[in-house]
C-alpha cells in the first residue's frame, strides 16, 4: 500500500500531462507543449520543472556528501543526523 499511493499519483499525473496534447499536434515534447499554453500557465511549468530539478540535485548532493563520508570514514559531525 505504501507503494501504491505514489504510483497511482504518478500514472494519473502522466495521463494528465499526455491527456493534454493532441495527437494531431506539431510538438512531440508534451512538456515543450505545456510551456506554450499560455502566459501565467507556461511560466507556472517552468517554475515547476526548474523546482523539481533543484530539489533533485540538493538531495543528489546530500546522498553523494554522506556516501563520501561513510567511505572516507570521516569523523561524524556533532548535530548530525545519522540512521
Amino acid at each position: 500500500l505504501g507503494s501504491a499511493i505514489p504510483t497511482a499519483m504518478f500514472i494519473s499525473w502522466d495521463a494528465v500531462v499526455l491527456g493534454t496534447i493532441p495527437f494531431d499536434s506539431p510538438v512531440a515534447d508534451p512538456l515543450e507543449a505545456l510551456r506554450g499554453a499560455g502566459d501565467a500557465f507556461g511560466a507556472t511549468v517552468r517554475a515547476f520543472s526548474i523546482l523539481a530539478i533543484v530539489t533533485s540535485f540538493i538531495g543528489f548532493v546530500y546522498g553523494l556528501v554522506d556516501f563520501w563520508a561513510d567511505a572516507v570514514g570521516g569523523e561524524q559531525q556533532e548535530g548530525a543526523v545519522r540512521g
